[in-house]
This record gives C-alpha cells, sequence and structure tokens, in this order.
C-alpha cells in the first residue's frame, strides 16, 4: 500500500469513526429525551393560553423598575413550544432568546413583521411583545401580542390577541388566515431556536384558541360562523418535528379549528389556500 492509499483508507476509518460516535451520541439523546416526562408550565386554572392572573404580570421596566405588561383578557390564539430537556441542562436565557429576537428567524405572533416590538426581562425570563396602542397607566405596558421564553426550563408561550377583533357589534371575529401564519411562524422559529440551542428532540406542541363559543369566522359577506365548541386546541408530543410533521400539525389545527365552528374537514391544498388569503 503506497502512502497515498493509506492515507485514503486513514481518512475513511476517521469519517467512519466520527459518524458512528455521532450515531451513537444521537441514539443517546433520543433515549434520554424518551424517557422524560414533559410538564409543561402550568396555566392560571381559568384560561388555557395564559399563566398570569388579573391580566397582567411583573416585567422589569427601562428604568430598572417593575412594570407590568397588561394583556387584555378576550379570546385569543396562543402556541406553547416545550422541549423534554436541553443537552447539557443548559437552558437557553435572556441573552439567547434577544439575540434571536434581533436575528431573521425571531419567534413572533405576527407572521409579516416583529416592527414594533420590544423586550424586557420578566419573572419567567424573557418577554418579547408587540403593542398596536398604549393607555397603560404611568409606566406599564399595554401588550397585544408576547412571546416569553421560560427560563427554567425553555418554554415557549406566544400569545396573539390580534387574531380576533371585534366589530360594530362588539362581537368577536376570528381571522382565519393571520392566525394560520401566525401559528406557522410561531412554530417554525422556536423550532429553530430549540433546534440551535441543542434541546432534545422530543418535544410538546400546545396550540389553539382559548374560547370559541361567543366567536364568528366571518364569512364573505357578513359575520359568519358562530363558534360551537368552547374552544380549539390541539396538543401533540414527537421527537419528529421537521418540516413535514409541522406541516401535519398545522393541518391538524386548521380542522380543529373548522369543526369548532361547524366547517367540514379540509386537506394541505385547502390549508394552503386559507394561509394565502389576506
Amino acid at each position: 500500500m503506497t502512502a497515498a492509499q493509506k492515507k485514503v483508507v486513514e481518512k475513511n476509518l476517521t469519517q467512519a469513526l466520527v459518524g458512528a460516535i455521532k450515531a451513537n451520541i444521537d441514539d443517546k439523546r433520543r433515549s434520554e429525551a424518551g424517557e422524560v416526562a414533559i410538564t409543561p408550565h402550568p396555566h392560571n386554572g381559568i384560561d388555557p393560553s395564559v399563566w398570569f392572573e388579573k391580566g397582567s404580570f411583573r416585567a422589569q421596566g427601562y428604568h430598572g423598575r417593575a412594570i407590568k405588561l397588561l394583556v387584555r383578557s378576550q379570546p385569543r390564539t396562543y402556541m406553547r413550544i416545550i422541549p423534554a430537556g436541553w443537552m447539557g441542562n443548559r437552558v437557553p436565557d435572556f441573552a439567547d432568546f434577544q439575540r434571536a429576537a434581533n436575528g431573521d428567524m425571531a419567534i413572533a405572533p405576527h407572521p409579516e413583521s416583529t416592527a414594533g416590538s420590544d423586550i424586557l426581562h420578566c419573572a419567567e425570563g424573557a418577554a418579547k411583545y408587540w403593542r398596536i396602542s398604549n393607555d397603560a397607566e404611568g409606566d406599564d405596558i399595554n401588550a397585544d401580542t408576547l412571546a416569553v421564553l421560560f427560563d427554567a426550563t425553555g418554554e415557549i408561550w406566544v400569545l396573539n390577541n390580534l387574531a380576533m377583533f371585534s366589530n360594530q357589534k362588539s362581537e368577536w371575529l376570528l381571522d382565519f388566515s393571520y392566525a394560520l401564519r401566525s401559528w406557522r411562524t410561531s412554530l417554525k422559529a422556536a423550532m429553530r431556536f430549540m433546534d440551535d440551542h441543542h434541546a432534545y428532540e422530543k418535544r410538546l406542541v400546545i396550540a389553539g384558541i382559548n374560547i370559541v363559543h361567543t366567536t364568528f369566522m366571518p364569512g364573505a359577506r357578513d359575520r359568519g360562523r358562530e363558534g360551537i365548541k368552547s374552544d380549539a386546541i390541539v396538543r401533540r408530543e414527537s421527537v419528529d418535528w421537521s418540516e413535514t410533521a409541522q406541516d401535519a400539525f398545522m393541518l391538524e389545527l386548521f380542522n380543529k379549528v373548522r369543526k369548532a365552528y361547524g366547517l367540514p374537514v379540509g386537506d394541505m391544498a385547502a390549508l394552503e389556500q386559507v394561509l394565502r388569503s389576506r
């Protein structure tokens, strides 16, 4: 065997060894994740879309003093992404969330833009918020949408009050296309964030609408169909959150909402059609 041939053989053996080690690490990671029970942060016992009570939670204002982030009590869409754990138990913190918030894969309830947002320290960890107007007293802030990182577990909790809007009769109407785009954007960005920070592959996703009855899905010419279910929530735990798996989850969520308004289920083509509508 020539020296050149020997180098080729050594290189191939090294690559094979590296591949085998990586495969063993991946298998161990999957095994560890599969054995870990995922325990979501508890909601407030009344509204499954929030963990706080009385419509607010504490954060730290820019002056260093405690303020309240105020979130209107209303029908809303939300999404929670909870990993089984993190490699080396290194849970992302405020700085990690802030870097992601300033990047092109920011975790944002808004499907088209992250403009008008800011990020604050809060008791849970980090809160990225958006506001359309602010009529709160003092330094408190009205947040229309939120993306919160729980730094104890790495759970990401997203709220969106803008997917529901009220008409002149004070009835709540669902912007279904906007809601779907918001869910899809949040899911994709949160999974990317967790991959980048080495979360276990096993993750639980909970998403939906906290209140459906008393709300409407607008039709072509009128307020449309009134909700017949109390809520519309999908819960899925899996080690596969590939793009295909995310699409399957979105289709399940799409049909969960449709059935909550008395509509027949649709296929992926129907989902894509609603996503494209504005």
